[in-house]
């Protein structure tokens, strides 16, 4: 039996990586404020963490890994070994003052494993999505009475991390102290495009579904300009975490965690792309390529501050509450070139769980939990412009979930619930409104124990 467990593991680290590529962009709608910065950050790591609020700074379990602080890796048990993965689905709303669209989204969340060296030192490797690019968007400009042009701005791809974590724990009689570090390998391609496109006044503005009426640019000596920059990333970045859970007379544990992600200039290869074209009966046509170059660059990371604090009656219940700190206004997309203002960010989590009774019936072996969750952002806008002095875009949310012990097994199934909202319709943005659903399955099982008898 053990055979055969260690066996689907392995399938499935091997199937889930190779899919990784495959499903980790399965959308139709993402959010348009994922044309600033690294693009858009959700923030989910897994079910479990996702159902109390993203916390994790101060959590540790033994049969499931916190990708949050790497110190937790010091929770696995000495002759365990654990696999963890999951998906989540985004059904997500975009509301302005004038219109409303919906969609959804979806992903693999997670892949990892963890195990131990001896009983001080965890290993932990883990594959997780760290940014998604997808926005398209326009304004149109007047030339003159006879003559005007629309910008238009596109962009799409994303970043991802591969994460080799481990944990060294000093062990004392009542208390306990995990110190752990992420290396962070982060890699991945984003595309960002600009468009300039003339029209003359005989044609329209815009499409008309009622009407039928289309517009295309005219053929003129306008000529329309395309602006196209790949940006392709790999670099390493660090993660330390601390852990320190002291245990009462009771058995009752009370932690605080901390983690800091050290700022990092990440290397890029970018290709630049600048050319004029026109358009006749549909077709583009290019005229001229202004510019055809590779050069490299550099993008500057933010660092980034967390501390938690959590009480745990095990096997009972856990409670818990976690703040980070992100300075974004260090960030730079090209340290050569002006960049987006961004704002330093808060985000504070507040997250519970229940498991009424280890040893009654089903119902009772269930963790129930409760999150709830906020983020003050790192964009502003004042007039439809980036702006440090401008409308912020907050977020909240809230989150259920719930921990499906398998019979028999150390198995976990965590399911979680979100649903949150972030900016607003004023001062003409665009206000998202998120549902989100949450799966993974955490196994365990003992590889490093030798029975006696078969």
């Amino acid at each position: 039996m053990q055979k055969r467990i260690k066996t689907t593991f392995l399938v499935a680290l091997i199937i889930t990586s190779g899919l990784w590529q495959k499903t980790n962009a399965q959308t139709n709608i993402n959010s348009p404020y994922s044309r600033y910065g690294i693009g858009n950050t959700n923030g989910f790591t897994n079910a479990l963490s996702s159902s109390i609020g993203g916390i994790g700074y101060a959590f540790s379990r033994n049969n499931s890994i916190n990708l949050k602080n790497p110190a937790s890796l010091g929770g696995i048990d000495t002759m365990s070994f654990v696999f963890d993965i999951g998906f989540y689905m985004d059904f997500l709303t975009l509301t302005s003052s004038q219109t409303s669209i919906s969609g959804f989204s979806g992903a693999l969340s997670h892949i990892s494993f963890a195990f131990p060296i001896n009983k001080n030192l965890k290993l932990g490797v883990s594959l997780v999505p760290l940014s998604d690019i997808s926005y398209t968007s326009s304004e149109s400009v007047s030339v003159n009475d006879s003559t005007f042009y629309r910008k238009r701005y596109d962009g799409s791809g994303g970043l991802d991390k591969a994460i080799l974590g481990g944990s060294y724990s000093l062990s004392f009689p009542k208390d306990k102290l995990n110190i752990g570090l992420n290396i962070e390998y982060m890699f991945g391609n984003y595309y960002r495009g600009s468009s300039l496109i003339f029209f003359d006044n005989t044609d329209t503005l815009f499409h008309s579904s009622d009407t039928n009426i289309h517009r295309y640019p005219i053929d003129s000596n306008w000529f329309n300009s395309r602006d196209v920059t790949t940006f392709h990333i790999n670099n390493f970045n660090f993660n330390f975490g601390l852990q320190y859970f002291h245990t009462f007379n009771n058995g009752d544990k009370l932690g605080i965690g901390g983690s800091y992600i050290i700022p990092a200039s990440l290397q890029t290869d970018n290709a630049r792309t600048l050319y004029t074209y026109t358009v006749s009966n549909g077709v583009a046509y290019t005229k001229d390529i202004v510019v055809d170059s590779s050069y490299k660059g550099k993008i500057k990371f933010p660092q980034s501050f967390g501390l938690g604090l959590s009480y745990e009656k095990p096997q009972k219940f856990f409670i818990g509450a976690d703040a980070q700190y992100t300075k974004w206004s260090d960030f730079r997309l090209q340290t050569n070139e002006s960049s987006d203002p961004l704002l330093n960010s808060l985000n504070v989590g507040f997250g519970m769980e229940f498991t009424p009774n280890i040893y009654g019936n089903y119902l009772s072996q269930m963790t129930y939990r409760l999150g709830l969750n906020f983020d003050n952002g790192y964009l502003a806008f004042d007039n439809d412009r980036l702006s440090s002095d401008g409308t912020r875009l907050n977020q909240y949310g809230i989150a259920l979930g719930f921990g499906l012990p398998v019979r028999k097994s150390s198995t976990l199934i965590n399911i979680s619930f979100e649903y949150g909202v972030r900016g607003t319709t004023a001062e003409n943005l665009i206000r998202e409104n998120y549902f989100r659903i949450g799966f993974s399955l955490s196994a365990k099982d003992r590889w490093f124990f030798k029975r006696k008898y078969q």
